[in-house]
């Protein structure tokens, strides 16, 4: 997946994330999808899974 698909994903949940229709508030972002990221490669590289296919990273280092 480009990088630029991935950024622009990214902007989208972010985005949604903060909406005021969220009923899960911004936490979810801050403290569940962006936290997974990490875990989703060390799981990927535990498992010898295509990270790519398992991770969509979001322009976070």
């Amino acid at each position: 997946m480009n990088q630029t698909l991935i950024h622009n994903l990214s902007i989208i949940v972010e985005d949604a994330c903060k909406s005021d229709a969220n009923v899960f508030g911004y936490g979810i972002w801050s403290y569940h999808i962006r936290p997974m990221i990490p875990v989703a490669r060390r799981l990927a590289d535990e498992y010898q899974a295509d990270a790519m296919v398992h991770i969509q990273e979001i322009g976070i280092k």
